[in-house]
């Protein structure tokens, strides 16, 4: 590596730096710098990731699976009895890393002001709108299997904190059914 430069593929970046560029991405997508439509394009490429380790971290979880996604840190289990340490870590690396994608969602939003269902038609933002939508029905799902963590619901009433300037009115449609787990 040229000046002692460490390699790129050794080089681990930590959730905190992760949100740190989700938030800048979320930003530059928000600026209205391209069109509506590559705009909506690009913001579910960019939630894509985070968003199917969350369904994924939920189905496992729903499941009672243990640990193979390379998401989660691979935990040493005994057959399908797993003491309760075990399980109780495996639910606490699993809710960390749930967790983080909801605050990814939450990050990338703060480029985008409002999206509500009016003001989609008018000015073409419906891409953009239905990309958060969906991620906010996954962010409320994953509370199903995390509800008990409470950095999921910190992280789910962070997101739903945001949806209020991006979604507008849109966002009451989300809250009844999360209200019991919140």
């Amino acid at each position: 590596q040229p000046n002692g430069a460490p390699n790129p593929s050794s080089v681990r970046v930590g959730f905190a730096e992760q949100l740190n560029l989700y938030e800048v991405c979320g930003l530059l997508l928000g600026a209205n710098l391209a069109p509506s439509e590559q705009v909506g394009e690009l913001l579910e490429c960019v939630l894509k990731p985070p968003l199917d380790q969350l369904q994924q971290l939920c189905a496992d979880s729903l499941a009672g699976t243990s640990a193979t996604s390379s998401a989660v840190s691979p935990l040493v289990m005994s057959g399908t009895n797993a003491s309760a340490a075990e399980s109780e870590a495996l639910f606490a690396s699993r809710a960390e890393l749930a967790a983080h994608c909801i605050s990814v969602v939450a990050v990338v939003s703060k480029g985008f002001s409002n999206l509500s269902a009016a003001t989609a038609l008018s000015n073409g933002s419906g891409l953009p709108r239905a990309a958060f939508v969906h991620a906010m029905r996954l962010a409320l799902a994953s509370l199903q299997p995390f509800g008990r963590s409470a950095d999921v619901r910190a992280k789910a009433l962070m997101l739903l904190h945001r949806m209020v300037e991006t979604l507008s009115e849109d966002l009451v449609a989300f809250l009844n059914p999360a209200l019991p787990q919140l």
